[in-house]
């Protein structure tokens, strides 16, 4: 009887010691998932300032691309080309024959 009751107490002391140490290990595993969630939201926030330049960028750019096929904007640009300096190639493609001097 009496070692019947000293392996109930082992085996409940078992019990209590490993899930204590299961629970400890639960909380440090926790700790760390925070901590590498708020490293992940900064980085996030980090990549998203820096792409914020990049995005006014394209934009910009975009803009001024599309501006370029204002017909008003078109038939100013053309107006100052001369039309004699170029050809068209046999596969429909207008090209210059000859360098402007000042380009090269």
């Amino acid at each position: 009887m009496f070692l019947r009751n000293r392996i109930v107490l082992a085996g409940a002391l078992l019990v209590f010691v490993s899930s204590a140490a299961w629970g400890f290990r639960a909380a440090r595993t926790q700790k760390k998932n925070e901590v590498m969630r708020a490293d992940l939201k900064r980085l996030a926030s980090a990549i998203n300032r820096d792409f914020y330049k990049i995005r006014e960028e394209v934009e910009r750019v975009a803009l001024y691309a599309a501006g370029l096929y204002d017909d008003q904007v078109k038939a100013d640009l053309l107006a100052k080309v001369d039309v004699t300096k170029y050809q068209l190639a046999g596969n429909g493609v207008f090209y210059k024959p000859q360098n402007d001097e000042r380009f090269c």
